[in-house]
């Protein structure tokens, strides 16, 4: 399945805006993707000096702290280990998906 990152999608009730960027404004330190819960945006870094597989990826890591926190899970996305393990077998089910 060719999986193409939204530009947004709804989750609660609140839309949630997708941003390609060239550099991601994480919490000072360096990333390639970003999750902002008050302002219900995700960055992706665009896939220029990245892979594209490794760009989606990223959105499935941001998106699953995003489902996380939307659902008051909030010790499962501090955990970093949990979510990188959780949305790349999210994202490997939905890339090999007929």
């Amino acid at each position: 399945m060719k999986f193409k990152i939204p530009n947004r999608y709804e989750l609660g009730g609140q839309s949630i805006i997708v941003k390609m960027v060239d550099k991601c404004k994480a919490k000072g330190v360096k990333a390639h993707g970003s999750w902002n819960y008050r302002k219900n945006i995700i960055e992706v870094e665009r896939p220029i000096k990245i892979s594209k597989e490794f760009s989606d990826q990223i959105f499935f890591h941001e998106m699953t702290h995003c489902i996380l926190d939307h659902i008051a899970e909030d010790a499962l996305s501090n955990n970093e280990d949990f979510v990188n393990r959780f949305s790349a077998a999210l994202f490997q089910i939905i890339k090999t998906m007929e």
